[in-house]
């Protein structure tokens, strides 16, 4: 992970077990507020939108989606397609804001997801061709190398989902709810929510 890595002009770095546990608390909680069973999270929307959020807008652009996940974890919970290994690594899809590729990697025996979360995002802060990194994550597990690594990232927009509002006067990065991308990826309706 020390060398340059060349990547697409926008990387969006999940940490794909936070991902999952924040879906899953999202889709429990918002079932209940909309009063009715809602679906699994549909991962190419939630993706679209959250590279809207993070900025890009409609074009021939190339999105590189990146999953970091525990060795245990195979599948999501809550979105579909679910299969980290299967259905999400390797695999690509176009919309009206270009194409969006999918890869997903494993942590080996030694290192854990978090510590491989960290790498990716050091060699992300110098990688080729990144003009905007996308990081959906809980930043405080990652350690202040990854954090200092990225805010001293030169030509590039770094952007933080997360559902800690907080984390907009912790870290010197444009903060975006994860929430919202989630709500649409679910199907909930804004008037849903009035």
């Amino acid at each position: 992970m020390k060398e340059i890595l060349e990547t697409e002009e926008t990387v969006i770095l999940v940490d794909a077990k936070y991902l999952d546990e924040v879906g899953r608390q999202a889709r429990d909680y918002f079932s209940h507020v909309v009063k009715r069973s809602l679906p699994k999270a549909d991962l190419p929307a939630w993706a679209e939108s959250v590279a809207l959020d993070a900025g890009l807008r409609p074009g021939e652009h190339r999105v590189q989606v990146i999953f970091i996940y525990p060795r245990e974890m195979k599948r999501f919970t809550c979105f579909e397609p679910d299969d980290l290994s299967e259905d999400l690594h390797g695999v690509a899809f176009r919309s009206n804001l270009g194409e969006f590729s999918f890869s997903s990697y494993s942590t080996e025996a030694l290192a854990t997801h978090e510590s491989m979360f960290a790498d990716f995002s050091q060699a992300l802060s110098v990688s080729k061709g990144t003009a905007r990194l996308v990081l959906v994550g809980d930043l405080s597990a990652y350690g202040d190398e990854a954090v200092r690594a990225l805010r001293e990232a030169k030509e590039r927009e770094v952007s933080l989902f997360s559902f800690d509002p907080q984390d907009a006067g912790r870290y010197p990065f444009a903060h975006c709810n994860l929430g919202f991308p989630l709500l649409h990826a679910l199907g909930v309706r804004p008037d849903e929510l009035e």
